[in-house]
C-alpha cells in the first residue's frame, strides 16, 4: 500500500549512501588509516571507531559525524581529519571499490526515461556523492545535488525545502527515497512522501511513517 498517488510525482529525490551505493566494505579500512595517521602527527584522535560505530553515523551531518566519532580532536581540527576521509573515499570509488547496488544504473535510467527529474539529497559532500554517481554512470540523469557544504544549508531538511523552492515542485509531486531516519525526517518536515529503502544501513524503527518500502532498487520501477 502507498499513501501518495503515483500518476501525480514527478521528481525522485534520492538520498545517497544506503540508497544506491554503501560504503560498508571499505569504509572502516579508510578510517583506520586515516585515524592513526593523524596521530601520529597530532597526538589524536584516541582510537579507530568500529565499523558498526561509522555505520551508525552514515547519513547524519559531516560534522556531528566526526564530533561523534572522534570527540577527543579540537573541533578546528576535526576538518582537517574529515578531509582526510573524504579524500580516502573518492579516491577509492574512482577505483572501483565499494558497493553499487543491483540494477541501480538500470532502473534510474528507465525511471528518468519515463520523464521523472532526479535531485540528490545527500548530507555527503559534494566530491563524495558525484564520485559515487559517476562512477555508478547516473551523474547525468541528475537535475541538481545540493548538498550541505556547497549552499548554505544546515541540514537534509533544508536540503529537501530547497529543492522544492527552486524546482517550483510541490511537495504532492515528489518523492523522496532513503534508509534512514534523517531521510524520513527530512521528508515529513517537507510533507514529502517517503520510500523507504529496507536494503540499506537503516531499520524498522528509522521508517516508521514511510509512504512505501522498497527491498531493492529495481522495485521503484513496480512503485512508480
Amino acid at each position: 500500500m502507498t499513501n501518495f498517488d503515483k500518476t501525480n510525482i514527478r521528481a525522485i529525490l534520492w538520498d545517497v549512501d544506503g540508497t544506491l551505493f554503501s560504503s560498508e566494505a571499505m569504509i572502516h579500512e579508510i578510517y583506520r588509516t586515516t585515524f592513526e595517521n593523524y596521530k601520529k602527527r597530532h597526538g589524536v584522535p584516541a582510537r579507530v571507531p568500529t565499523l558498526a560505530e561509522i555505520v551508525e553515523q552514515i547519513g547524519k551531518p559531516v560534522k556531528t559525524i566526526f564530533e561523534n566519532l572522534a570527540p577527543d580532536v579540537p573541533e578546528a581540527q576535526r576538518y582537517d581529519l574529515s578531509l582526510g576521509i573524504l579524500h580516502g573515499l573518492v579516491t577509492a570509488i574512482t577505483h572501483g571499490e565499494g558497493e553499487h547496488y543491483p540494477g541501480v544504473f538500470e532502473t534510474l535510467s528507465a525511471l528518468h526515461d519515463q520523464g521523472y527529474k532526479f535531485y540528490g539529497v545527500s548530507n555527503g559532500r559534494y566530491p563524495y556523492i558525484e564520485a559515487i554517481l559517476r562512477a555508478n554512470r547516473t551523474f547525468a540523469l541528475f537535475t541538481d545535488i545540493p548538498t550541505i557544504d556547497n549552499r548554505t544549508l544546515h541540514d537534509k531538511a533544508q536540503l529537501v525545502a530547497h529543492v522544492l523552492r527552486v524546482s517550483g515542485l510541490a511537495p504532492d509531486q515528489c518523492v523522496l527515497v532513503g534508509d534512514r531516519t534523517s531521510d524520513r525526517d527530512a521528508a515529513l518536515a517537507n510533507q514529502v512522501p517517503f520510500i523507504a529503502a529496507t536494503y540499506g544501513h537503516g531499520d524498522a524503527t528509522e521508517w516508521t511513517g514511510a509512504a512505501a518500502r522498497v527491498n531493492s532498487v529495481p522495485e521503484l520501477l513496480e512503485l512508480l
